[in-house]
């Protein structure tokens, strides 16, 4: 097995020291970042001789001490600027395990990629006393990490990714936000320019980069109108074009096709070190990971073992899954007359396995049923 690591740090260090315990055939990590001394409490395929180092090239020092017999490759690219490089070798892999934070837009672009190169996703990420695993096949006809109960592929998208693009509560923020920016930068009107700008520059919400961000902004303009520039209370029908531009680039059968990912919204938000991520939990999801990809490839068949939870959150605080978590509440509830005595009946469903069917109107596994194996 060629196992891809997308992320060398608190979670992909811990899946690559996994991975050489298990001693797969080959292991390669990407990250573009730099050892850092606040990395030192959950990073373990690191050291305090590390810092400053590239985070890949201290994963690849420190896991010799783990390795049985893996071949280890490196890369050390910046993801967004570089899809054209994660495309080349994900071609060469079985599985992805996606292991950086760049925020949701991101997870959508490695989910569907490896729905269309038909190979397994696996992500994990931690938060305090907190982590979550996902696993997903990458068969076309199972479930993904975004398939959901839609009446049409454009409730899907609207339902899936409105809040990513500021379309709900956040929406009066953004339009206080482009007037200022507006005010400040001198612009005259919200033309294509003005409003290319801000998606760059607002770090709240979009943080959009590249060449394309300006080929997607006239695009919308064009697909509301064709107008030369719009109103503030235009902007709801702006983002929502954009929102669909964006999705439908990202999607099966073009995401591979794609040179760069910097126009994806990827919010600047707070470093891990302050919101409390250490060494246990990072750990925890990392060993998880593989597990559930070591439980697929070799679990038994009769046992049901090869078919693992597409998703588990734990709670190392409490010892429980979220899941666990919720029905003793719910039943305390019970007892205490506040909830109604069928309440549980509600909470529990069996929870999803990799399996399980795709939605019918997800238009990641829908368009990856399209895409021709031999012509990846």
């Amino acid at each position: 097995q060629t196992c891809f690591v997308l992320g060398t740090g608190g979670i992909g260090q811990d899946v690559a020291l996994t991975l050489a315990r298990l001693g797969v055939g080959k292991i390669i990590m990407l990250d573009c970042d730099t050892y850092d001394a606040s990395n030192l409490t959950r990073q373990c395929l690191g050291s305090i001789e590390d810092v400053g180092k590239r985070k890949v090239d201290a994963a690849a020092s420190n896991i010799k001490a783990h390795n049985i017999r893996s071949q280890i490759e490196t890369v050390h690219v910046d993801a967004l600027a570089n899809w054209n490089k994660v495309v080349e070798i994900a071609r060469k892999c079985d599985v992805i395990f996606n292991g950086i934070d760049l925020g949701p837009m991101w997870d959508f672009c490695a989910c569907s990629l490896a729905k269309e190169l038909r190979i397994p996703y696996i992500a994990g990420q931690s938060y305090d006393w907190i982590f979550n695993v996902e696993y997903y096949s990458g068969d076309p006809a199972n479930l993904c990490a975004w398939c959901a109960e839609a009446k049409s592929e454009s409730d899907w998208i609207s339902g899936q990714f409105n809040t990513h693009f500021g379309l709900g509560g956040d929406l009066k923020y953004i339009k206080e936000r482009l007037k200022a920016f507006g005010e400040k930068h001198k612009h005259n009107s919200y033309d294509a320019k003005c409003i290319t700008e801000f998606l760059k520059a607002d770090k709240q919400k979009f943080r959009m980069d590249g060449p394309t961000v300006s080929v997607l902004v006239n695009e919308c303009f064009e697909k509301i109108g064709g107008c030369a520039k719009i109103g503030l209370d235009d902007l709801d029908k702006f983002l929502g074009a954009l929102m669909h531009a964006v999705v439908k680039r990202l999607l099966p059968g073009r995401i591979t096709k794609l040179k760069e990912v910097q126009f994806i919204p990827h919010p600047k938000h707070v470093a891990t070190r302050f919101v409390g991520s250490w060494v246990c939990p990072c750990l925890a999801a990392g060993v998880l990971m593989v597990s559930q990809f070591a439980n697929a490839l070799t679990g038994r068949k009769d046992s049901g073992a090869k078919d693992p939870p597409c998703n588990i959150t734990f709670d190392l605080g409490w010892g429980q899954t979220i899941e666990e978590k919720g029905h003793q509440e719910t039943a305390r509830m019970v007892q205490q007359g506040i909830f109604p005595a069928d309440s549980l009946s509600t909470i529990t469903e069996e929870r999803p396995r990799a399996s399980n069917p795709a939605k019918k109107c997800c238009m990641l596994c829908t368009e990856a049923c399209k895409v021709q194996p031999d012509t990846q």
